[in-house]
């Protein structure tokens, strides 16, 4: 560790020299930041999620999110260029509020990066130290940065890479779970021996720069930090990697680390906290279950129980729970695996919905889709004006994460009306709209209604799903008919002609008057993620 710190104290030095020598001014400016906020943000990869849905987030409250090129972005296995994100986050730092940067990317080149061992341990701790340098050039602006801790296995390239990604995983499980010795030497004779140290090694490499990052928040470098646990499950080699990174959590920073079970969403959640602590608004939150059960459950793919994850995802966004009706800002409503006939908790939703208060709604039921017969009975009951926030999308973690950022966007906004044109109200509002009806588009209408048969008719064609190759753009065409038809559907029944509110007084709204034509793309060259950016033609108040 000494040389690390040395080769630390040489590395800062040079880069605030050669940041001086080419900066006019290494002094942070004064800025207006209640008026249009400026957030560097480097995300964890080029992913829709990772991409698209924060800068829609920024949009909801007129915040502007300034982003790397694309080319320097981790683009699947491609990793990103780590040495061109580092110049380029110093020439961006002195003209922006505040930083939230993935780790994972600056230091590995992006989440896949970050599962292979193609980097060394001494040149990840290289690529880490930009955090000291920007926080030596601008002590007064937030660093907020999040970091995934390694999932059970690495990633599953394609059909043929299944078997091995499977074997890895129950290997991780039963090494790290009490009494499954014997499970755990049987799976590991079976394995391939250079295959298993290489994937130790990665292990190890990824918690030494997870534990520096925790030293990183003790000396004020970082100002948040968020772990996200990336795909797991309840027991594993990733619960003792967590128990020892809890144990170098001292008390007094506490309240500076989170960490919490799901990857894709960190970044939308500390994009939603660095906007509630810029507008000084403190949301708060009632949480609503579906079922006396649902707080003690442990999803698939998660290894806490649901009350404990979202109490979590709440702290590292900057909200509050609250048990009181009359304080709550908005209702959270929970969906999971206890509902399957769920009229009931919908017909409570829209109870709530007459209190004229927003309501939020996870839908974690099922993974990686939306739950059919719930969301249809959203559609054709809850006025959709009400609605803050829904996702329905991959893990219960993501979920959570992504639908509680969307609705704390929303609620920041409503407490900022007052300082707002009439124009900035209508366009915020306009992008609330779009990014809720995005979700019902993807997590349902995609997810649920066409990817499963979608993929096995992929196979039937002898294509991979996981790896469409030269097929991408024969696909593309398919899917994109398949969600025109579903955005279709689901904005006849819920969004055409419907009001969505300016203000809490709801005395002025927007009326949905069209969908515009969209496009659909595979970023991944597989079918699991989809691209649109679906927009409304409205009519103004």
């Amino acid at each position: 560790m000494l040389a690390f710190l040395i080769l630390g104290i040489v590395w800062v030095s040079y880069n605030v020299i050669s940041y001086q020598e080419n900066s006019k001014s290494t002094q942070a400016k004064e800025n207006d930041i209640s008026i249009r906020p400026r957030l560097l943000y480097v995300p964890l990869d080029d992913r829709p999620v990772s991409t698209e849905v924060p800068k829609q987030l920024g949009n909801i409250t007129g915040m502007e999110l300034v982003l790397p090129p694309n080319e320097w972005i981790g683009h699947f296995e491609t990793p990103g260029n780590t040495k061109a994100l580092s110049h380029w986050v110093l020439e961006q730092a002195e003209n922006v509020d505040g930083f939230v940067l993935s780790s994972d990317m600056l230091v590995y080149g992006g989440l896949v990066a970050s599962r292979t061992g193609n980097l060394s341990q001494e040149d990840a701790m290289k690529n880490l130290l930009l955090l000291k340098t920007i926080k030596k050039l601008f002590p007064e602006k937030p660093i907020y940065v999040y970091s995934s801790l390694l999932r059970l296995a690495p990633t599953a390239r394609d059909e043929s890479y299944m078997e091995a990604y499977t074997n890895i995983r129950k290997w991780a499980i039963a090494k790290g779970t009490d009494g499954k010795e014997d499970e755990a030497s049987r799976l590991e004779n079976e394995l391939d021996s250079e295959f298993l140290a290489h994937y130790k090694d990665i292990r190890k490499r990824n918690t030494i720069i997870n534990e520096t990052l925790i030293s990183f928040v003790k000396e004020g470098t970082i100002d948040y930090l968020i772990y996200g646990q990336d795909d797991a499950a309840k027991f594993g080699l990733h619960k003792q990697e967590q128990e020892s990174l809890k144990n170098s959590i001292t008390e007094n920073i506490k309240q500076n680390v989170s960490l919490l079970s799901g990857t894709d969403e960190m970044a939308s959640l500390l994009i939603s906290r660095f906007a509630v602590e810029v507008y000084n608004v403190t949301p708060n939150i009632q949480v609503v279950y579906d079922s006396p059960l649902a707080p003690s459950w442990i999803p698939p793919m998660e290894y806490v129980e649901m009350k404990e994850n979202i109490t979590e995802h709440i702290r590292a966004i900057g909200g509050r729970m609250t048990e009181n009706s009359t304080e709550a800002d908005f209702y959270y409503f929970v969906k999971t695996k206890y509902t399957p006939e769920s009229r009931s908790f919908v017909h409570k939703m829209k109870e709530y919905t007459n209190e004229e208060k927003p309501i939020a709604i996870v839908d974690t039921a099922i993974i990686n889709k939306a739950s059919s017969m719930f969301v249809e009975d959203i559609l054709h009951n809850v006025d959709m004006g009400s609605i803050s926030a829904y996702s329905g999308w991959n893990t219960a973690g993501n979920s959570i994460g992504l639908s509680l950022s969307t609705a704390i966007m929303r609620e920041v906004y409503l407490e900022t009306t007052d300082d707002k044109t009439m124009e900035q109200k209508v366009e915020q509002t306009k992008h609330h709209a779009e990014l809720v009806f995005r979700s019902f588009l993807i997590d349902y209408g995609y997810k649920t209604n066409a990817y499963t048969w979608l993929s096995e008719e992929i196979k039937e064609n002898g294509d991979d799903p996981l790896a469409l190759g030269d097929a991408t753009k024969k696909y593309e065409a398919q899917v994109q008919d398949i969600l025109e038809k579903e955005a279709a559907f689901i904005f006849k029944k819920a969004f055409e002609e419907k009001h969505f509110y300016l203000s809490r007084n709801h005395k002025a709204s927007i009326i949905i008057d069209k969908l515009s034509p969209f496009s659909a793309t595979l970023p991944w060259n597989r079918l699991f993620e989809v691209d649109i950016n679906p927009s409304f033609i409205i009519k103004e108040p």
